[in-house]
């Protein structure tokens, strides 16, 4: 969130307590003035190029707090009492000197000395400013929290070894690019939003009873009950009006997924008061970021929904079958002992040979239930029982839920037919333009049937044309569930999509890797530039431990290899 000093008016990115850990003086303990104030004989021998005493010992300290953090420290010996007892006893026997403050020209010309020989450069705003706004207006792309950028700024200093600018001076720079950023946007918005759609989303803010439109959007399903569904397709709906127009703005933003998410969380957590705070056109990128997201969750919630009630109503009716599969053979059990009384009225001499065989069947049913009768054939000639049949009877029975919900779902879903057959795709769409038009499916491609649910379906085909209304709705159901199933994968498909786009900003997945060979020998060159060791701990997200045992590894490792090379 930018946040701007009420005094200033600059953006306020640290905080007071972390820029004084940025910029003041290093408040070394005894090991750290041991590790930065050492001199190898290089530097001593630039050292002894200084003519006075007071020079060297501000040079010996200047480059230690150089090594601590790459800012050019400009201080007296007051400020750096301790310090300077150091220095004075380790190099100089303790040697009394004048503590008055450098003249301005000696200081300058000894932080020239010091990027000279640490090979960094001064911050110059003619010369670096356009470099670093270039790299800057990049990175905002990826990310637009200023302290996001605030750190890939200082990478990007140390990256071009050039000494850090002062705070204000990166306040005013990032100042600028985020400034950029948001022209860049304003300009899109202008360009390609229409002024009705404009006015849409700035209505949704607007508070016509108890809750906004806006608040109403926000309501997430709960669950897969009929009033939830039934809320998340009116969210759908409203927002599907303004969807492709979205879709088309957001692909000309060019905004990252960092930034997308980023610009959606604020009317996601935001209330409406606070929204309309802001100028219009950062509303409205704000509910274009919103609405775009809102739309997809949606989708996904009525596909999950849409998913629910494809295999409930599919477990339901293999429970009805099994139901009655189990009647079936108590039935089969109990009336096959009436099996033998119906079988003697062939061999019954006092059954009178010229009764009709219509009579017989009449005595016959009275016996056994003619229903009953088909099921003992059926048994004697070992035949299954045909659990099949019992679902689908158990569908047919639901074809007023299936048109209610299911259809209304199967209509509002977008699907991305990735993993979907040709002839299903093109029944699908032949699907969705009949039921749009006349709220039935008039044609069908046989292929998308299985050859053994044809049997089931019984269609009567002329010219590809249903004609009975039986045969629509079971097919309907199987198309659904077969679609069904494709978009399980289909799910599966944009989760993969996702990470790999997610990959291709740079998120990564998984435990981070602490320690690598390239990444220490990188930890060592940066010590080697002068990076503190609490620098590189912090960037490196390692503790101090850790980093001076990286240090001496990565230097038993070069010894080793050098005393292999010299051998």
């Amino acid at each position: 969130m930018i946040i701007t000093n009420p005094t200033t008016k600059r953006i306020q990115i640290l905080t007071s307590s972390e820029i004084n850990e940025l910029y003041a003086l290093p408040n070394f303990n005894h090991t750290d003035r041991e590790d930065y104030f050492s001199l190898d004989s290089e530097t001593q021998k630039l050292v002894n190029e200084l003519r006075r005493l007071e020079t060297r010992v501000y040079f010996i300290l200047l480059l230690g707090y150089f090594r601590s953090r790459p800012i050019i420290f400009n201080f007296s010996f007051e400020d750096v009492v301790v310090d300077l007892d150091y220095v004075r006893t380790k190099y100089f026997n303790g040697k009394d000197m004048m503590l008055t403050d450098l003249p301005r020209t000696t200081k300058t010309k000894l932080f020239k000395k010091l990027l000279s020989y640490t090979g960094f450069s001064n911050y110059h705003s003619k010369v670096d400013k356009e470099l670093l706004l270039k790299r800057l207006n990049d990175v905002v792309k990826i990310n637009l929290e200023p302290r996001y950028v605030f750190d890939e700024c200082i990478a990007y200093f140390g990256q071009n070894r050039i000494a850090l600018a002062g705070y204000t001076t990166l306040q005013d720079t990032i100042s600028t690019v985020l400034s950029n950023e948001r022209s860049r946007i304003e300009h899109i918005l202008t360009e390609n939003l229409t002024q009705s759609t404009k006015a849409i989303l700035l209505k949704l803010l607007e508070s016509n009873s108890t809750f906004t439109d806006l608040a109403k959007l926000k309501r997430m399903a709960k669950d897969f009950s009929a009033s939830q569904i039934a809320q998340e397709l009116k969210t759908h709906k409203t927002i599907r009006l303004l969807y492709p127009e979205i879709k088309v703005l957001i692909a000309e933003l060019k905004l990252s997924p960092k930034n997308l998410e980023y610009y959606a969380s604020l009317v996601k957590h935001k209330t409406v008061y606070k929204l309309r705070r802001h100028d219009d056109s950062q509303t409205i990128l704000y509910l274009v970021c919103y609405l775009f997201f809102r739309y997809r969750e949606t989708n996904d919630n009525l596909v999950s929904a849409f998913i629910y009630m494809i295999r409930k109503l599919t477990e339901s009716a293999k429970g009805y079958a099994k139901q009655r599969i189990v009647e079936d053979v108590n039935i089969v059990r109990t009336k096959l002992k009436s099996a033998g009384s119906l079988l003697k009225y062939f061999i019954d001499a006092e059954m009178d040979d010229g009764l009709s065989f219509g009579d017989v069947r009449k005595k016959a049913f009275k016996l056994i239930p003619a229903d009953s009768i088909k099921l003992l054939s059926d048994h004697l000639d070992n035949n299954d029982f045909d659990g099949r049949q019992y679902e689908w009877q158990f569908i047919d029975k639901q074809s007023s839920k299936i048109k209610k919900l299911i259809r209304s779902l199967f209509m509002s879903i977008d699907i991305e037919f990735i993993h979907l057959k040709d002839e299903l795709r093109e029944q699908y769409i032949k699907a969705h333009e009949e039921l749009t038009a006349f709220k039935t499916i008039k044609t069908i491609n046989l292929d998308v049937v299985s050859k053994s649910e044809r049997e089931y379906i019984d269609l009567v085909v002329i010219d590809q044309s249903i004609d009975t209304a039986t045969p629509t709705g079971r097919l309907m159901f199987n198309m659904l569930a077969a679609i069904a199933e494709f978009e399980t994968d289909l799910r599966s498909e944009r989760q993969l999509e996702g990470i790999a786009k997610a990959k291709e900003h740079g998120v990564k997945f998984g435990r981070p890797t602490k320690r690598t060979a390239e990444r220490d020998l990188e930890i060592y060159n940066k010590r080697e530039k002068g990076i503190s060791i609490g620098f590189l701990a912090k960037e490196y997200d390692l503790g101090s431990a850790t980093i001076y045992r990286i240090l001496n590894d990565v230097l038993e490792k070069v010894s080793t290899e050098a005393t292999k090379l010299s051998s």
